[in-house]
């Protein structure tokens, strides 16, 4: 016999998935917003998207496994997300598809080491602490 299917119930998977999403944009939106801001364009057209804002949204697209489709879907018209991120209306996938091509892979491994450095536990000097 195989295991059972556990279901979660509905209204506490919502609840996880909000908690999910709420941290995850945090913890996103804290080391984005030490990066530099973006130059101000002058001239016509429309204006571009913050990158900082885009890379938070490209890592969160990763991070809840879901494609360009689906965030097309599901994550452009959430409302939450909005106001997290304090904008009026969210890129299209392929303006986030756009933003990720650009970034670097240097950019992003740096962008990545600041995120986990505070989780990471520092190697302590245990004969340091003792005066001998």
């Amino acid at each position: 016999m195989g295991k059972p299917n556990i279901r979660l119930n509905p209204q506490i998977d919502s609840i996880r998935n909000r908690v999910l999403l709420e941290r995850g944009v945090a913890i996103l939106l804290s080391i984005a917003l030490v990066l530099p801001a973006p130059e101000i364009k002058k001239g016509k057209g429309r204006r571009p998207y913050d990158y900082r804002l885009v890379l938070v949204l490209c890592l969160l697209r990763i991070l809840l496994r879901k494609r360009y489709a689906d965030y097309e879907s599901e994550m452009r018209f959430d409302a939450r997300l909005m106001a997290m991120l304090k904008i009026d209306k969210l890129p299209c996938k392929s303006t986030v598809h756009n933003y990720s091509l650009t970034y670097s892979l240097r950019f992003l491994t740096a962008f990545n080491r600041r995120l986990v450095d505070a989780w990471v536990k520092k190697p302590i000097d245990l004969l340091a602490q003792y005066n001998f």
